[in-house]
């Protein structure tokens, strides 16, 4: 797909309730004020604005008209500058695809011992003591298990005589492998997720919110589906959002890259209005809309094409989500995977005023989620991770 073919998608976008949630929800990701934005009505603003002009004296509409001109021009130029921009990041990006290691080390900084650990988890037989060694080498991932297992449901509060687990590996066995398995894909996550996303400062959290919701939701589904390693549909989902983090810190990156190239390049000229256009140009919160929107599950299949997991089926997941759209074409931990999507999404949506019941009538039809599960995720707290000792905030 060339820019030019991605641009008429998205000015085109496809029809029907399922894609405009779609839109809805990935607008909610960037931003509550930008979806609202976006959603907002601009009923009567044309009669509006004829009876203001109507009413303004002669010599202050020439006036007005003198600015409008003058603001129109400067609009143009900005829109033209902004799609020629904007055209080198889409290539910028869509190269980014066939380079998934670069994607890996440099966008997402996933680490060998990250994705080793991850893996080693999954074993049918492994230990505490061989989970260290890889733990040992990640700082925010030891900081978390020794802050969270002197922490209920690990700890009792109210035990003053209770010794303060201070050591990685005490943290480790005490936790047990059972529990490692869910607290480990979520601390890994946060730590993945893009921390600079600027101007996008509210895009990092969502993200969280929507994979901690999806990664839930799918050990719930799985625990009722009874075929469906509870624990590997809980990771699988956890990690699904990659696509997202990376998009995101990709567009940032080649944004400020292509704007530095183009000052140079408009430097010269005699005209300095595009060369102020561009000074004036800001990342797009609807360009990285229509781009996750897109090319997310591309993007995570091909990140995690390119990772060799051994105990953890990400690729095989992934490359079936990012194949097709029907969750009736979907089987296993790719239909789970679907379906917690869906009702994350919706529960998310939900929370925001950005859906009705209604709407949850229409992702659940989409995602063939029975009247018994939706029964059962309606009392799940979405924000709390379920460990076999009890329930974790995160």
């Amino acid at each position: 797909m060339n820019y030019q073919r991605f641009k008429a998608l998205c000015d085109s976008p496809q029809a029907g309730p399922v894609a405009l949630l779609d839109r809805q929800f990935n607008s909610l990701l960037i931003s509550l004020s930008f979806a609202r934005k976006l959603d907002a009505a601009s009923i009567n603003f044309e009669s509006e604005e004829v009876t203001r002009q109507r009413e303004l004296l002669e010599v202050e509409q020439r006036r007005q008209d003198q600015r409008d001109r003058i603001i129109a021009s400067r609009k143009h130029q900005q829109e033209m500058i902004s799609g020629l921009l904007h055209e080198r990041v889409f290539n910028n990006i869509r190269a980014a695809l066939s380079e998934p290691e670069k994607l890996r080390s440099q966008v997402l900084d996933i680490s060998d011992h990250a994705v080793s650990l991850l893996d080693a988890l999954y074993a049918r037989a492994t230990s505490v003591r061989k989970l260290e060694q890889h733990a040992t080498f990640l700082p925010w991932l030891e900081e978390n298990l020794i802050r969270i297992v002197n922490l209920p449901p690990f700890a009792d509060l109210k035990d003053t005589k209770r010794v303060k687990v201070t050591s990685l590996r005490n943290a480790m066995g005490f936790i047990g492998t059972e529990d490692l398995r869910i607290l480990v894909p979520a601390y890994t996550m946060q730590s993945l997720i893009p921390k600079h996303l600027e101007p996008f400062n509210l895009l990092r959290q969502k993200l969280w919110e929507h994979s901690l919701t999806t990664a839930i939701t799918a050990q719930v589904l799985a625990e009722l589906d009874g075929e469906v390693t509870p624990e590997l549909a809980f990771v699988t989902a956890m990690m699904h959002d990659l696509g997202k983090g990376a998009l995101a810190r990709l567009y940032a990156i080649s944004f400020d890259e292509v704007q530095r190239e183009l000052l140079r390049e408009l430097r010269e000229e005699a005209r300095s209005e595009r060369y102020n256009a561009l000074l004036e140009l800001l990342p797009s919160e609807l360009f990285l809309r229509n781009l996750m929107l897109h090319f997310s599950s591309v993007f995570t299949a091909k990140l995690f094409s390119e990772i060799k997991f051994q105990f953890i089926p990400f690729n095989a997941v992934y490359q079936d989500l990012a194949s097709t759209t029907k969750v009736n074409k979907l089987s296993g931990l790719a239909r789970i995977l679907y379906q917690a999507q869906r009702y994350s999404q919706f529960r998310m949506m939900y929370s925001a005023n950005f859906a009705t019941a209604d709407d949850g009538k229409i992702l659940s039809k989409d995602a063939d989620l029975s009247q018994s599960s939706l029964e059962v995720l309606r009392g799940v707290n979405l924000k709390r991770l379920r460990l076999s000792r009890g329930s974790a905030a995160e």
